[in-house]
């Protein structure tokens, strides 16, 4: 990351299929390996990175500390996209989803209660 920083890279996007079960306490997991909202924090304090992105994220594992970030790192630009497969509990079973609707729009609502408003966007 310091090397991209350095050559001139500003923006940075993290992605992978449910990138936010990054360091989550797993069997195999890399010693060290740190919780996703770390990781977001430690990126956005590369000097250089001016946003911080990330995508492809599973509600599942939105943490409290990850819907923090969003309120707490300035770098971390304001746009999840969480997708959406249904809202019927029922389909997501048939589905074989290990969440229902109301803990998608619990997770969901997570992030809608954090005042952003505040926040001026990095310059």
């Amino acid at each position: 990351m310091r090397a991209l920083a350095e050559s001139g890279t500003s923006e940075v996007t993290l992605l992978g299929q449910t990138v936010n079960a990054y360091g989550r306490p797993r069997p195999g997991r890399v010693e060290g390996e740190i919780a996703f909202a770390d990781l977001i924090r430690r990126v956005a304090e590369v000097p250089g990175i001016r946003r911080v992105r990330f995508t492809s994220p599973h509600p599942c594992f939105v943490t409290p500390e990850l819907i923090r970030a969003f309120a707490e790192v300035p770098e971390l630009c304001p746009h999840l996209h969480l997708p959406v497969q249904s809202g019927s509990s029922r389909v997501l079973e048939a589905m074989n989803r290990r969440y229902d609707r109301d803990a998608y729009l619990t997770s969901s609502r997570g992030f809608a209660r954090r005042d952003r408003a505040s926040r001026s966007p990095p310059t």
